[in-house]
């Protein structure tokens, strides 16, 4: 493998850059779309090689063609060990083991030996764990969702630089002044508002209350306000109030509108 010189390096700094954004944000592409491959595939890199010849380069961090990358095996295994749930997925076999070939498709792989499938099988299963158990957990979702509609309500009460809270990104300076002391901030509002109102219900356990889900096959705004209707009802009937402002939001994971009920 040729070395690479700081100087070769700064001289082709754009590419290097490019590239980068590529190998992350690489899941996030069709592979079937015709833009992917008359478009991104023949891009070349600085060594003069065409993208689709190192097409394993996309298969570190974000692998949109078998989904088994660094980025799974880093936040599984840390999200694991912080909640205390197992991960018997062994990354350093995996690194040991893996191959660079070229398969029939014409890309060269990252690929495996079949006496490791059943190591690979576990990075799925402790996905699906972390979902059900973690991410998508019910509770989760309705946190989730107060914290989103405390940061709307504070977008134009906070600023950072000169930008609102929800445009901090536009600058590098502003968004680095975002991190923890966020809550700190809005709950130092006065007169408090709604934002306020929304972290106090967390940090006091007033969260609104799960009332079921329906499965969705299709993703119609007609289906979504009858499902809330469904919801309403339902909750009348039981002589709870309902905050609409909570009515349908939607859990990716199994398409799923979740309707939440405040607690008295």
């Amino acid at each position: 493998m040729e070395e690479l010189t700081f100087e070769e390096l700064k001289e082709d700094r754009d590419s290097y850059t490019q590239l980068i954004q590529d190998v992350i944000t690489f899941s996030e592409r069709d592979l079937n779309d015709v833009e992917t491959e008359e478009k991104f595939w023949p891009i070349e890199l600085p060594s003069g090689k065409k993208y689709k010849e190192k097409a394993f380069l996309f298969e570190i961090v974000a692998n949109g063609f078998t989904g088994i990358d660094v980025d799974k095996m880093d936040y599984f295994a840390r999200d694991a060990r912080s909640v205390g749930l197992p991960n018997s997925f062994d990354w350093r076999r995996f690194t040991q083991t893996a191959k660079i070939i070229k398969c029939e498709d014409g890309f060269h792989h990252i690929c495996s030996r079949d006496k490791d499938a059943l190591s690979l099988y576990e990075l799925f299963h402790t996905r699906n764990v972390l979902y059900r158990s973690v991410y998508r957990h019910k509770t989760v979702v309705i946190v989730e969702d107060l914290m989103k509609k405390a940061l709307k309500e504070a977008n134009h009460v906070i600023c950072a630089d000169g930008y609102p809270l929800l445009e901090c990104w536009k600058s590098v300076d502003a968004f680095l002044t975002l991190n923890g002391t966020i809550e700190d901030r809005i709950g130092s509002l006065s007169p408090p508002n709604e934002a306020k109102k929304c972290f106090s219900r967390i940090t006091e356990r007033q969260l609104p209350k799960f009332v079921g889900h329906t499965l969705k096959k299709h993703k119609k705004d007609e289906d979504h306000e009858f499902y809330c209707e469904k919801a309403i009802e339902y909750v009348s009937s039981k002589r709870q109030k309902i905050d609409k402002s909570f009515l349908g939001s939607k859990v990716k994971l199994k398409i799923v509108i979740v309707s939440k009920v405040p607690l008295n």
